[in-house]
């Protein structure tokens, strides 16, 4: 969890949703609402922006587990663009995000990653590029873990 709260391993990733339970649920939606900037003239409202970074949101997750307890579930899901695999396939163009999901339950953490596409198909390429993608990330932050 030193890599999620106190280092900057995921802090270029897009934050989708959180779900943090301690002695209540929080939730956290991700998306970024341009409307909150609407009378800021220091904001370009010509960003394409449609989830905040990890790193805008990390101090605000980090708020709500602090204390004694550990927090009773956890679930963080992450969006990565799929340019990140353009160097291993062109067949991208059909995918609307990767996500990386890290969850926290009963003293077990998981981590699963997932393509999002924008219409259905056959070809499970990209999977298995994500998830090599995927391994490659965690193991060059030195996160061990288990396969299943």
């Amino acid at each position: 969890m030193a890599h999620l709260f106190l280092k900057d391993t995921f802090d270029n990733y897009c934050l989708v949703s959180a779900d943090i339970k301690t002695f209540c649920t929080f939730s956290i939606d991700g998306q970024f609402d341009r409307n909150f900037y609407k009378n800021d003239e220091t904001f370009s409202t010509d960003n394409e922006k449609r989830y905040c970074s990890w790193s805008e949101l990390k101090a605000t997750a980090t708020n709500l587990i602090k204390g004694h307890n550990t927090p009773l579930f956890m679930k963080f899901v992450f969006s990565i663009s799929p340019e990140i695999l353009s160097e291993d396939s062109a067949g991208i163009e059909g995918i609307e995000a990767l996500t990386l999901t890290i969850r926290y339950d009963e003293n077990a953490l998981t981590v699963a990653s997932a393509v999002n596409r924008r219409s259905f198909s056959l070809d499970r390429t990209i999977d298995g590029l994500w998830d090599k993608k995927a391994e490659k990330l965690l193991l060059s932050a030195s996160l061990t873990f288990d396969e299943e």
